[in-house]
């Protein structure tokens, strides 16, 4: 019989594995106790996260590991690497991540008979689960306007090159293929990050710098994020770790808005490129 996953957030992951490592050993009744569940609840957790390799079982008990407070550092420290580093033991988690960067740039629904087979069942509830989790994490992006999946290792390609023929490809007006010469900075971000596979991160850095020695061939307008942000049919995801005395606070958070770029504590929406001739 294939597995199924235990759906979990990764909240209740981060949140879990700190209370085990705080109090080095917890019953099934003190996690319920803890974190207000039900008991069906705290025993599908406690054994998921076993599975994972984040806590150990003894019985009808769960004991901490050193993979515990490997876990518990990494994400203090804002460690996302080794945060992903540990995930892999989780053959959930792992069989996701190599489909996308196996078979990636790729949609949740053409991965999903790729990574399912006769051990592991990858369920519509498994997608989604997983594939929230590697983007809390930063180890996958997926393109909101396409919902491609894809790692983010890097390719290797000219970042000048494919953001060049990304502008020509979105620098149209929809009207009898007019130009329109301005073109929205993120969608540009959008289909650099995914053909080069770099995180957003990295986008904002390297296109900073080369518009600094571009001035006057490349200009960037637009009004404040706020006024001229577009809302998304899909949502960025990422996490914010924060912990005050003994409470652990996991925000979660999804922005609709795709956000320009910000140059000498200004912020812009819109490029215009005036020659292909790059410093």
């Amino acid at each position: 019989m294939r597995k199924s996953l235990r759906p979990i957030t990764f909240r209740r992951v981060v949140e879990a594995a700190f209370c085990v490592e705080d109090e080095h050993e917890l019953s099934y009744q003190q996690f319920q106790d803890i974190f207000a569940l039900s008991a069906n609840r705290s025993k599908e957790i406690l054994r998921e996260m076993a599975r994972m390799g984040l806590i150990s079982q003894e019985d009808d008990h769960y004991v901490r590991t050193e993979t515990t407070g490997q876990f518990v550092q990494a994400v203090r420290d804002d460690d996302w690497l080794s945060v992903h580093d540990l995930m892999m033991g989780y053959p959930y988690y792992a069989a996701f991540y190599r489909g996308v960067k196996n078979s990636g740039p790729i949609e949740l629904h053409d991965l999903q008979d790729l990574i399912s087979d006769e051990e592991f069942n990858f369920n519509e509830t498994a997608l989604s689960v997983i594939s929230d989790w590697t983007l809390r994490i930063g180890s996958l992006q997926r393109n909101v306007f396409n919902n491609h999946y894809y790692d983010v290792d890097g390719t290797g390609e000219s970042f000048t090159k494919v953001l060049l023929n990304a502008y020509d490809d979105l620098n149209l007006s929809g009207s009898g293929n007019l130009k329109q010469r301005y073109v929205e900075i993120p969608k540009i971000r959008e289909y650099v990050c995914e053909q080069l596979k770099i995180s957003r991160k990295k986008f904002d850095t390297t296109f900073v710098d080369l518009y600094g020695n571009n001035i006057g061939r490349w200009e960037l307008a637009g009004a404040p994020i706020t006024t001229h942000a577009k809302k998304s049919s899909t949502k960025i995801k990422s996490l914010v770790f924060s912990q005050m005395l003994d409470r652990v606070s996991i925000e979660l958070t999804s922005d609709r808005y795709l956000q320009g770029i910000e140059y000498g504590r200004k912020q812009y929406y819109y490029l215009a490129i005036h020659t292909r001739d790059v410093l």
